[in-house]
């Protein structure tokens, strides 16, 4: 079963040690160095599989009003991060199905929810489009070069 918290203090030591498979080093940001480069509104949630810390993510609830592609009342989904330990055993795509009926104790009034992936990352865009993400086909650049733009609408 999968759960999804606040990050606490007590959680930081089980996060610092996840880590990706190798074709994932390129699209990772360890826990410590997200956690320092994070803004006033990004706030980090732990996953947790069977009391199990696996993963997290960034939820970005001031998206709408800096991203110039965000739609009225969309959070941006900055990062999530699913340790090689747990990956391509559907947690990933749990956890996104989750964060769709969780996203009402983050913010009542999103609409959606938008991720940008870098184009290069074709295990993250897979994660993405099972969960019900739509590729939107359009792109931007970010500084690690072209992303692509999926969204996911709530209702």
């Amino acid at each position: 079963m999968i759960a999804i918290k606040p990050t606490k203090l007590k959680d930081f030591a089980s996060l610092m040690q996840l880590d990706v498979q190798e074709d994932q080093k390129g699209f990772f940001k360890p826990f410590e160095q997200a956690y320092q480069k994070r803004t006033k509104s990004e706030v980090f949630y732990t996953i947790f599989h069977d009391y199990l810390t696996v993963g997290y993510l960034v939820i970005d609830k001031g998206f709408s009003q800096h991203a110039p592609f965000a739609k009225r009342h969309e959070l941006g989904l900055s990062y999530i991060m699913i340790d090689k330990r747990f990956q391509q055993q559907g947690v990933g795509t749990a956890t996104l199905k989750k964060l769709m009926m969780y996203r009402y104790a983050i913010d009542a009034e999103s609409s959606s929810i938008c991720a940008t992936v870098a184009s290069q990352n074709r295990v993250g865009i897979k994660l993405f489009e099972s969960a019900g993400f739509e590729n939107t086909l359009k792109s931007i650049y970010e500084e690690s070069g072209k992303a692509l733009i999926l969204r996911h609408a709530l209702g």
